[in-house]
């Protein structure tokens, strides 16, 4: 499952939906087609170590961006931790 769509109170709103309609405004905003975007995971499937590193940088920057905000804005500290 998604990671966003993981959470209960995310997963009732947004499971009946394709990834790519959750997110296709998203990669139409940085300037590319949905099939870039599959043109491009196919790519990266053939070469899972590859899509792998990719996925674990971004999760580094995801979390720098997590951890900074809950240090610098106060209400974002009340947000429970993932589970």
């Amino acid at each position: 499952m998604e990671g966003i769509t993981a959470k209960p109170e995310y997963y009732r709103k947004y499971s009946s939906k394709d990834t790519l309609d959750i997110y296709g405004y998203i990669i139409e905003k940085h300037g590319y087609s949905r099939q870039q975007f599959d043109s491009t995971v196919a790519a990266y499937s053939r070469r899972p170590e590859m899509y792998e590193k990719v996925y674990n940088e971004v999760l580094m920057k995801l979390n720098y961006m997590r951890d900074t905000l809950r240090k610098n804005d106060p209400k974002f500290e009340k947000f429970p931790e993932e589970e």
